[in-house]
């Protein structure tokens, strides 16, 4: 070893990590240079490496390093860097355990193995499993059991580039105690002579391929017929979470670095010293296939290295072929892919249903209903927001229960919301009546303390308390009335007979504002409900305004000029060019396919065109003009069909006559 760097490890000393009995390494200002490689072990050989863990903790702002060269301190160690799971087995006559935490990404690479150079350092060699990292700052730890037999007395453990590395010396070998800790029993091997009630007997791939297999019940395996003869069968799922074992994920095989998407070789070992993939029961038959059984525990082994991974025969993902089932045709003891949603609620079990389409809905989601498949294992606790996986997922059902849940979408399409209970639904009873309404001027009321009177066909949920007004037409003519509210609120007009007219719930999507259009002849009066949504109740203004007809029977025609003034009119509509100006909606047909020319001239105001498709909800197309006066002329490819022609204004000041004419561009 240099003198130089031999006199500065004497320099240095190392201390307890407080008290958890684990030497820790004190770190150096600056890593020791590359020197040649003098001695390595990888995580493919016997009495090697051997990767404890490697990813996530629950330690936050934890970093440094630490030595262990017995059980106990072990224990102190595992615990310093934040490990939670049960502490692994490790033959402290041949190896000592390594320790780093500190902070990094979601995505540690595969650690294949250490090396010690004439320096006395100590470097990791890695591989990257995956091509695309997401770049977030978390814990991490890497727990290592590194062989004696390769370690001088002092060394410098340089665990992750560029940060710290660390000085350590290293003990002697401690006499064994009195009473070893008993070694476990040996775990029967996976290959049996026979099985008695096979799930499935499956084609065994080529010698050094793997697989996508299909038990009897639908459910995907791995098979793997290694170089070496041996085979291994992998369920093609696994716990997507630690703590969540009855929620699963798909396992993919990835070609290119010979591993499992779940970061486990081709036998199922894990890569980064978590637990092994769910291994299964087989036997061999005679004619080149294999029966297969139940999953049984993976004896411990060597990691695979890449270059003995098996070629793959067929695709990388499984069920990509399944078909997909509404929930009610769900079949039973099988395998399926479902266009429904697992949601854990506020409150019981994870349970399988359809979400609510409908967005307020959504908002007020709490959970499937009782009567829902549940997911067995699943527990049954309060929670304080609703997780929903989206659709659509992968179940087996038996006898009404979920015994097999597998999210289809491998993380991607999941949210968690806080969703306090909805207000408690007001009494039914006589709506409170209010009084009379007149043209023009505002009427203010509030709902809270009324009963719930009116049960309205535009509300997904009732609930809420209401109030009545009456209007009289002083003339006949086209009438809006609309309501401001500081609740989610709705509104409904009513026959004096008591027959339904027209009903809205939110103005272009806005839960505080509402609005109605109606024909009414001189003299008729119609019932004004002010109503809300699922409970909701509170204070609001009402008002009635006349509105004028748009000309023709707001008709459009190519060549055709048309003149309106949307001082006159209400605010209906919201463009995704943005528009918050009063609007007039005009109707156009196209009976040829092609280029038509849209122009709009406004007087001391800026105009906003958009085109809507029969019945679609987003604007085809939406332009704003560029200034007051300026004419806005615009061209658009239109298919065949019937649209809806709004001018709108960007703000409520953008309002006024205006001059509207489409026309096909000439060719």
């Amino acid at each position: 070893m240099p003198r130089v760097f031999s006199s500065l490890l004497f320099a240095l000393t190392l201390s307890l990590a407080g008290c958890t009995g684990a030497l820790r390494g004190t770190a150096l200002s600056e890593a020791p240079k590359p020197a040649a490689v003098t001695a390595r072990a990888t995580a493919a050989e016997p009495g090697g490496l051997r990767v404890l863990a490697n990813g996530r903790t629950t330690r936050w702002e934890t970093e440094g390093a630490w030595l262990a060269t017995d059980e106990d301190e072990l224990g102190a160690l595992w615990n310093a860097v934040g490990k939670e799971e049960p502490l692994p087995r490790v033959d402290f006559d041949t190896h000592v355990v390594l320790g780093v935490a500190y902070e990094g990404g979601v995505c540690e690479p595969e650690i294949e193995a250490i090396e010690v150079d004439a320096a006395g350092t100590l470097r990791l060699r890695t591989a990257h499993l995956a091509g695309e990292c997401i770049l977030a700052a978390v814990s991490v730890a890497r727990v290592l059991a590194v062989p004696r037999r390769i370690l001088p007395p002092r060394f410098v453990f340089l665990a992750t580039p560029p940060r710290p590395a660390y000085a350590f010396d290293l003990p002697a070998t401690k006499p064994k105690a009195s009473a070893p800790t008993p070694e476990p029993p040996p775990v029967p091997p996976l290959e049996r002579p026979s099985l008695p009630a096979p799930l499935g007997v499956v084609a065994l791939p080529a010698r050094g391929h793997i697989a996508l297999r299909t038990l009897d019940d639908g459910r995907a395996v791995w098979v793997v017929a290694h170089r070496s003869g041996a085979i291994s069968v992998l369920s093609a799922d696994n716990p997507a979470y630690e703590n969540s074992p009855w929620l699963r994920k798909k396992v993919q095989w990835l070609p290119r670095v010979g591993r499992f998407g779940s970061e486990h070789d081709s036998a199922g070992r894990s890569v980064q010293g978590a637990p092994p993939l769910e291994t299964r029961l087989f036997a061999r038959q005679s004619d080149g296939r294999i029966a297969i059984g139940d999953p049984a525990p993976l004896a411990p082994g060597l990691i695979e290295p890449r270059a003995e991974a098996p070629t793959l025969e067929g695709s990388t993902e499984p069920y990509t072929d399944l078909p997909l089932f509404p929930l009610d045709e769900l079949p039973e003891g099988r395998i399926a892919l479902v266009d429904s949603a697992l949601v854990l609620g506020a409150s019981g079990p994870m349970r399988l249903c359809n979400e609510p389409t409908n967005p307020k809905l959504l908002d007020r989601f709490r959970g499937c209903p009782d009567d829902a498949p549940a997911v067995v294992g699943s527990p049954w606790e309060e929670r304080s927001r609703v997780t929903i996986l989206t659709a659509p997922v992968i179940v087996r059902r038996r006898r009404g229960a979920l015994d097999l849940a597998i999210w289809a979408s491998d993380g991607i399409g999941g949210i968690a919301v806080e969703r306090p209970p909805p207000p408690p639904p007001a009494p039914r009873g006589a709506s409170r009546a209010r009084g009379a309404l007149t043209l023009g001027a505002a009427a203010r009321g509030d709902t809270r303390g009324a009963n719930d009177g009116f049960s309205l066909n535009c509300v997904a949920a009732g609930g809420s308390p209401d109030e009545t007004w009456t209007f009289t037409a002083p003339r006949s003519g086209l009438y809006a009335i609309q309501l401001e509210s500081d609740y989610d609120g709705a509104l409904a007009l009513y026959h004096a007979g008591g027959g339904l007219l027209t009903c809205n719930d939110d103005r272009y999507g806005y839960g505080g504002s509402s609005i109605v259009h109606v024909s009414l002849a001189r003299g008729a009066q119609v019932q004004v409900v002010v109503d809300g949504f699922g409970g909701e109740a509170g204070a609001y203004t009402l008002r009635v305004q006349e509105e004028a007809p748009l000309a023709y029977g707001g008709v459009l025609e190519l060549g055709r000029e048309v003149a309106g003034d949307t001082t006159k009119s209400t605010d209906d509509h919201v463009a995704n060019c943005t528009s918050y100006g009063n609007d007039d909606a005009w109707s156009l047909e196209i009976k040829e396919s092609g280029p038509y020319v849209f122009r709009v001239e406004a007087r001391g105001w800026t105009p906003v065109l958009s085109i809507l498709a029969d019945g679609a909800t987003m604007p085809h197309a939406c332009t704003m003009g560029r200034s007051p006066g300026h004419p806005l002329v615009k061209e658009h490819h239109l298919e065949r069909g019937k649209y809806k022609i709004i001018v709108d204004g960007p703000q409520e000041k953008d309002a006024g006559p205006y001059r509207l004419r489409v026309d096909r561009k000439a060719p």
